[in-house]
């Protein structure tokens, strides 16, 4: 086969010769018109593979058209845009994903590419130093050591060694630890006020020797000689000797162990201890001529209403007393204490015959006060209802109510307990009848000891006054009664024989009026009726 022309599947110029397999690198693009016997290919000419390798004209392809779509993954979005035809091919773009993670530095460059900008070394200051791997070293080695010379870690100096490490101790400062260079150690001097140490002109350590020149005096006191000596030059030996006063009687001497004072068997001085009491401060005075004075001071209590104190005279002095109410006396042997009386037994404010021990006990109270037994009180309290005339008889067989009359006796007593009676009286009474009535006047009473109401009274107390005046008999008659008057028995009632101290009984007093036959015919006198009583309800009571 002959190639014409160049048209970028290799080969040359006119006359070359190629087999088909130089075609194999070829991209169906450039193949052209593959067989020249053939007619040139047009739009829409297929190719297929046949059995033996080749591709051959073939027919159009049929079925269902290609479809092509865009995928998309977590790093890229594809698009498709065309419809597959000679005339709208599909095109298909994709965009890269960018993550929108904090600290990412993946970004799109300005000519549009994936672009990750350089590190800045200045960004590595806040890493770990485990993290900071090759750090302006080439090549570093397990055991290679860096060092901060201020501004930024560098390779220790090899002199140093590997892992050398350097530590001041007191004393000893470091001045200069260069990297690659020698290591400079200097003298720490201290700044304390008055240290004499120093760098010499020569570079070593210098202390100057002294120049003042020590001074030892002696210092006297009243009772010791203070001597110095110098011997040899700068050694002092200090000595002391006990002075012993002149004055007459000192018996103080040095004796060749030490300093004594004889006893005073001997006419020395006796020594005096003295001991205070409660009541005496004593005090000791030696004199000169070897004796001492004792002298006492009473202690005087300072208590509230103390009445010993010292008198004109220096001694101890008590003021007479004054006595007050209820007191006479000074309260001396003379004229002792006594309780002011009003009398003597016997005399006339106190005329009784018995004896003098029978009178009322006097005792003395809470307040300090004098006092006589509680008095014994006395008290009286009245009721009463008034009476009325002509009152109309009840009915054959039925009863009427008189009277309901109620009083109460307090006992005033705070201490004595209170016997009581309580007496019940009426005026007279009439009664003015025709033959055939039968009348009956009834009385009752109850009481309580607490002073609350008493119930209503059943007619317990008995008759007050009844008659019966006889059908049989001829013409009217006038019935008088006398006043009727009886004591309550309370005692048997309540169940107390006394009133306790501020207590109170009260008493109530029925009175009614029961017909057993009642003829209303007038007789000599007019219509039958009665004249009601006044009602009187009596208490006393007395301390016992």
């Amino acid at each position: 086969m002959a190639y014409q022309g160049n048209d970028g599947c290799g080969g040359g110029g006119t006359g070359t010769t190629f087999a088909c397999t130089d075609l194999n690198a070829c991209s169906l693009d450039a193949l052209g018109d593959v067989d020249t016997s053939t007619t040139p290919p047009q739009p829409g000419d297929v190719l297929v593979r046949n059995g033996a390798g080749q591709w051959v004209p073939g027919p159009a392809p049929t079925g269902p058209a290609t479809a092509v779509q865009g995928g998309t993954t977590p790093t890229a979005d594809t698009t498709v845009t065309g419809t597959g035809t000679a005339a709208d091919p599909f095109v298909v773009t994709a965009e890269v994903n960018v993550s929108a993670d904090a600290d990412n530095q993946l970004q799109a460059g300005s000519d549009g590419g994936l672009f990750v900008p350089p590190w800045d070394c200045s960004e590595l200051a806040a890493c770990d130093l485990d993290s900071l791997g090759n750090v302006n070293a080439p090549s570093p080695n397990e055991g290679d050591s860096l060092v901060f010379t201020g501004g930024q870690w560098v390779p220790a100096p090899s002199g140093g060694g590997t892992g050398t490490t350097y530590v001041a101790g007191d004393g000893i400062e470091f001045t200069s630890i260069n990297p690659g260079g020698p290591v400079t150690i200097n003298a720490d001097l201290s700044g304390q006020a008055g240290n004499q140490l120093s760098i010499g002109p020569d570079g070593g350590l210098f202390v100057p020797a002294p120049t003042d020149t020590t001074v030892v005096q002696g210092q006297d006191t009243a009772s010791v000689d203070v001597t110095v000596t110098e011997g040899p030059a700068d050694t002092f030996t200090v000595s002391a000797d006990t002075k012993l006063s002149a004055a007459p009687g000192n018996a103080l001497t040095i004796n060749s162990d030490g300093l004594f004072v004889p006893a005073a068997a001997a006419g020395g001085v006796t020594d005096v201890t003295v001991t205070d009491t409660p009541t005496l401060d004593l005090t000791a005075t030696p004199n000169a001529d070897g004796s001492v004075t004792i002298s006492g001071a009473p202690i005087l209590s300072t208590d509230a209403g103390n009445q010993l104190a010292a008198g004109s005279d220096g001694a101890l002095f008590v003021p007479p007393l004054t006595p007050g109410c209820g007191l006479d006396g000074a309260g001396t042997s003379a004229a002792p204490l006594a309780v002011a009386t009003s009398a003597t037994w016997g005399d006339a404010a106190l005329p009784f015959p018995c004896d003098d021990t029978n009178g009322v006990p006097i005792y003395c109270d809470t307040n300090g006060q004098l006092r006589t037994a509680p008095d014994k009180l006395y008290v009286q309290a009245v009721a009463s209802l008034p009476g009325a005339q002509d009152q109309a008889p009840p009915a054959t067989g039925a009863t009427i109510e008189v009277y309901d009359l109620e009083l109460a006796l307090t006992n005033p007593s705070d201490c004595r307990e209170m016997r009581a009676t309580f007496q019940l009286g009426t005026s007279p009474v009439e009664f003015i009848m025709s033959p055939g009535n039968y009348w009956l006047l009834q009385w009752g009473f109850t009481a309580t000891t607490d002073g609350t109401e008493p119930p209503f009274p059943p007619l317990n107390g008995g008759n007050l006054n009844a008659y019966r005046h006889s059908p049989q008999a001829v013409g009217g008659m006038r019935i008088s009664f006398t006043g009727y008057s009886t004591k309550l028995p309370m005692s048997i009632y309540t169940g107390q024989a006394a009133i306790p101290p501020g207590d109170t009984t009260r008493v109530r007093i029925r009175v009614a009026m029961t017909s057993f036959e009642t003829d209303l015919t007038p007789a000599d006198d007019g219509a039958p009726h009665w004249n009601r009583p006044d009602l009187v309800l009596f208490a006393e009571g007395w301390s016992i």
